[in-house]
């Protein structure tokens, strides 16, 4: 625990994955079905673009937009109320796109529920996230 009125010097190194993890984890996400294609959207914002999964679930379609042609999430408010234009890589890119283009959502919330059957329900996924 951090002492009170000590300065914090450095940078946090943390856990993290390397590349080759990361694509591990992403393909084994199923690209062929409608949860797969979901759960690897969601991973990748969450995994690339450093989103809270509260944040991710937030998402609405019209927030990803493109701007002097990059794809960014523009003004999200983040943790504190700063707000933030949050840049996406063209493979988180990807696979949003493929996710929404799967079950066709133009407008709302980017992520559904999917019921047992492998139907999306509902307009949003209810916090806490969970990805199976």
């Amino acid at each position: 625990m951090p002492t009170k009125g000590v300065e914090r010097r450095g940078v946090w190194a943390g856990n993290w994955l390397l590349k080759d993890q990361v694509n591990e984890l992403l393909q084994a996400l199923s690209p062929a079905t409608l949860k797969g294609k979901r759960d690897r959207a969601i991973l990748a914002l969450i995994i690339a673009c450093d989103l809270r999964r509260g944040e991710v679930i937030a998402l609405t379609v019209d927030q990803l937009q493109q701007r002097s042609g990059r794809w960014v999430i523009p003004d999200l408010e983040r943790k504190g109320g700063r707000v933030w234009t949050v840049p996406t890589p063209a493979p988180v890119t990807v696979c949003i796109q493929d996710w929404l283009r799967a079950p066709a959502i133009t407008q709302g919330r980017f992520f559904r529920a999917i019921n047992k059957g492998y139907r999306m329900t509902g307009e949003g996924i209810v916090y806490p996230l969970r990805i199976h």
